[in-house]
């Protein structure tokens, strides 16, 4: 005999729980950017790589690492910061750095 269940509705944005209000979740720090940026360049100058070295073993485009050396990480998703860390030879964690404990 099979399981019944009543759908229930989709709920409204307004009602879904909110992330920052969970336990252990943190806000994302304002500076993250900039952090980002300054930390990706640094890396990149370490290697002794041009910004078209690099956007050729991230597979990512030289204007937007130009825009994430600049503070402005907008247009880089989670592959892409992936694989930014991978050509760099760093984790992650490396290029956000971390949050000032508060």
């Amino acid at each position: 005999m099979p399981w019944n269940r009543t759908p229930h509705p989709p709920r409204s944005a307004a009602s879904r729980p909110h992330l920052s209000g969970m336990p252990g979740s943190a806000p994302v720090p304002t500076d993250l950017p900039r952090r980002l940026g300054r930390n990706v360049r640094r890396a990149r100058l370490g290697l002794g790589l041009t910004l078209e070295d690099l956007a050729f073993l991230a597979d990512l485009d030289v204007a937007l690492l130009l825009a994430v050396e600049g503070g402005d990480g907008a247009g880089l998703d989670l592959a892409g910061l992936c694989r930014l860390a991978r050509a760099l030879d760093v984790p992650v964690e490396g290029l956000i750095g971390r949050a000032d404990p508060r």
